[in-house]
């Protein structure tokens, strides 16, 4: 489930006592040349290079942010 990959992103957090982002990015994604995936914690809704979600409103199409502000079980981009 989810929630058990929120913990243990958590558990990780604590363990190496850094941000779950940052550990991932410099234990994982950087030493095997993953330059383009990264932790969205919290949300970068200003990142260039992710795609994007859209959900159409009475005024056409509109921007959906992530407001999911969780991460382990989901916030992972590549």
């Amino acid at each position: 489930s989810n929630t058990n990959y929120m913990l243990l992103a958590q558990l990780v957090e604590h363990i190496n006592q850094r941000p779950f982002a940052r550990h991932m990015d410099e234990a994982f994604f950087r030493p095997v040349g993953m330059r383009a995936t990264w932790v969205d914690a919290p949300p970068m809704p200003q990142r260039g290079d992710r795609a994007r979600a859209y959900v159409r409103t009475s005024d056409g199409w509109q921007l959906a942010e992530r407001l999911s502000r969780h991460y382990g079980g989901s916030g992972v981009f590549s």
